[in-house]
């Protein structure tokens, strides 16, 4: 039992949750694959095959896969920058919203569309990237000037 002083281990809360997005995928891929809804395991050789003859086979192989292995790194990453602005500014609640990183690149696409739209012909997320890192860092510009501190007015050290 835990009592009030002890914290669970992160290890305990995540691992309920990968067991559901386990179970949640495979259900998702035994609708897609007829295969393995019949409890046959033979997709998996149809997955690594360079060349899919079957048409559900292909469909997993080239579009539901490299989607979910996309979602999978984008996610982490994403995860990742929360950690690391929170440890940066020492601020708990710190993500790319309450910072303003969200609308910074939402800010550069549309001054990019209004006065540049020459420069969404390369790709719109490298313009949003470019206008999320520049609202990055003002913010951080203005927290560093108060040593990393969020609310040095109030309590000062």
């Amino acid at each position: 039992m835990i009592s009030i002083h002890q914290r669970a281990s992160p290890a305990y809360i995540c691992l309920p949750l990968v067991i559901i997005c386990v179970v949640i995928t495979f259900n998702l891929l035994s609708h897609t694959l007829p295969g393995l809804s019949h409890g046959s395991f033979d997709f998996f050789v149809g997955l690594s095959a360079p060349e899919a003859k079957v048409m559900s086979t292909a469909v997993v192989q080239f579009s539901v896969l490299p989607r979910m292995t996309i979602a999978l790194l984008v996610g982490a990453a994403l995860g990742l920058a929360g950690v690391l602005m929170q440890q940066v500014l020492r601020n708990p609640i710190a993500s790319p919203t309450t910072l303003g990183v969200a609308s910074g690149a939402q800010l550069g696409l549309l001054l990019a569309t209004l006065f540049a739209p020459g420069l969404l012909a390369f790709g719109s997320e490298w313009v949003a990237l470019a206008g999320g890192a520049i609202s990055l860092l003002i913010v951080l510009s203005l927290s560093w000037h108060r040593g990393w501190r969020p609310l040095l007015w109030f309590w000062p050290a």
